[in-house]
């Protein structure tokens, strides 16, 4: 089922994704990196955004809703840049504070970042929620090897891409299979169906990077799946199950450097990545 379409709103605009960033953080003074809550100055966050507690890892930046990728990349950079305490004139004498640091790994914990996807105009419904799933599903591996951020474990360099998704799948992000869609919040892909503050979204929860940029890439690719589904159009790649846990594993390990099945072609990150962005193209050519 495809949302129904409000001809005032422009099309690139009719997806709305909001992330939430976990991040270890750094003192500033001493460089000690730990889970001790980063925060901001109060009263600087603004309607729809929130600096809060991680239980994992420490600390955790909710954004505001972004419906353009330009907006993302400006409300992301202006957001975080609030951690950033020692920028301000009445703190300038506060040398001893911490600021996050955005590595998917360093000791023993996680951090990485979570994508909610809504529509615009009206409430994502959880028959919305799974059609697009059937989208984004068999895209997961590939989400996983360009997010990979996390090759640092218990402070020593492994040589995996994704320590997090490695040692953590089986307890945070769970694999589900295409068109399975649950409201249980370990599993990779999930729906929440809102409260009264908070509309539903469908959450992706394989990402490590947590730096702006490196999301907002992300971000471009899980909007171009998006807007393809909004479209009425057929999903750009399918895998059988059994390729797809092998895909998600190599990616996890091998980041950039795997190979991931395209139409059951197996092909190097690199090529899957100019399929993808040929079979997206009117859906890139849409966004600003």
């Amino acid at each position: 089922m495809v949302m129904t379409r409000n001809p005032r709103t422009p099309f690139h605009q009719r997806i709305v994704i909001g992330v939430e960033i976990e991040t270890y953080s750094i003192n500033v003074s001493d460089h000690k990196i730990g889970r001790r809550l980063s925060r901001p100055r109060p009263g600087l966050s603004e309607s729809g955004e929130r600096f809060s507690r991680d239980a994992s890892i420490g600390s955790e930046y909710n954004s505001r809703p972004f419906t353009t990728v330009r907006e993302s990349l400006f409300l992301l950079k202006a957001g975080l840049r609030k951690y950033l305490r020692g920028l301000y004139r009445s703190r300038e004498e506060d040398q001893d504070y911490r600021v996050p640091l955005f590595v998917g790994g360093w000791t023993n914990r996680f951090a990485g970042t979570h994508m909610h996807i809504s529509v615009a105009n009206r409430k994502l419904s959880k028959q919305e929620a799974t059609a697009l799933s059937w989208h984004i599903h068999d895209q997961l591996p590939f989400f996983i090897a360009i997010g990979a951020n996390s090759p640092i474990w218990d402070k020593q360099v492994t040589g995996k891409a994704s320590n997090r998704f490695l040692r953590g799948s089986a307890t945070y992000f769970t694999p589900v299979r295409r068109g399975e869609l649950t409201s249980v919040d370990t599993r990779e892909l999930v729906f929440s169906p809102g409260r009264k503050t908070k509309p539903g979204t469908l959450e992706i929860r394989v990402f490590d990077s947590n730096l702006p940029e490196y999301v907002v890439a992300s971000l471009c690719l899980v909007k171009a799946v998006c807007l393809r589904w909004l479209k009425g159009e057929s999903a750009a790649n399918r895998m059988s199950h059994a390729d797809y846990l092998v895909a998600r594993q190599e990616a996890a390990t091998k980041g950039m450097r795997a190979k991931l099945p395209w139409k059951r072609e197996w092909i190097p990150v690199k090529d899957y990545l100019d399929r993808f962005l040929w079979e997206h193209r009117e859906e890139f050519d849409s966004m600003d």
